[in-house]
């Protein structure tokens, strides 16, 4: 079975906070802070390659808002095929409203 990769983000009103990422080792959950918006920009960081006979890559994020208020937000990725140029996908946008109390 596939582990996906766990990411999660909370929103402010200055934006989102850095990106956490669940990683286990020896049976432990540990985070790993992104060190940018790109989401796998950790310490260390790390990169994917796929090709066609590859599973696809899983990937999962929970999105909150630690401050109460209305929040539009949209994932963007950037990837590259066989080397050529630079592309990214934009996914819709995403709305949350909370009352943090």
């Amino acid at each position: 079975m596939m582990e996906p990769l766990r990411f999660f983000v909370e929103l402010t009103h200055n934006g989102p906070m850095p990106a956490r990422r669940a990683v286990r080792e020896d049976g432990k959950t540990q985070y790993l802070i992104s060190e940018s918006g790109n989401f796998f920009h950790t310490d260390p960081e790390i990169y994917y390659t796929f090709s066609s006979s590859e599973p696809p890559l899983q990937i999962k994020v929970t999105v909150s808002a630690s401050e109460s208020g209305y929040y539009e937000y949209c994932f963007r990725f950037f990837y590259r095929l066989d080397g050529g140029a630079l592309r990214q996908w934009c996914s819709d946008k995403y709305c949350i409203y909370t009352n943090v109390g």
